[in-house]
């Protein structure tokens, strides 16, 4: 995983850009790049070897989120919605 402060803030949140190798278990491995706002005391927990609970669609991976840090893969979805997946570091 590498994380990349963008220097913008949103309501004093920072913005990174976070770079990710994401294992779905019905899909094939793929690296994604977001970038996104985190809460401040979440920084923390991005590191090398760090898990979280990602959603993306599954017909264009390119459309990414972090939904939560430190969380198992799984979780219920409803029809049409995007997939959640866990992520692993790409620096282990």
């Amino acid at each position: 995983m590498d994380i990349q402060d963008t220097g913008w803030r949103v309501n004093d949140q920072p913005q990174a850009k976070v770079t990710l190798q994401v294992t779905p278990a019905d899909h094939p491995p793929f690296q994604a790049v977001i970038t996104q706002t985190f809460d401040v005391f979440d920084l923390g927990s991005l590191a090398p070897g760090a898990q979280a609970q990602v959603r993306f669609d599954p017909n264009n991976p390119s459309k990414i989120v972090i939904e939560s840090l430190g969380a198992a893969a799984g979780g219920m979805v409803a029809p049409g919605m995007m997939v959640p997946n866990a992520m692993t570091s790409l620096d282990k």
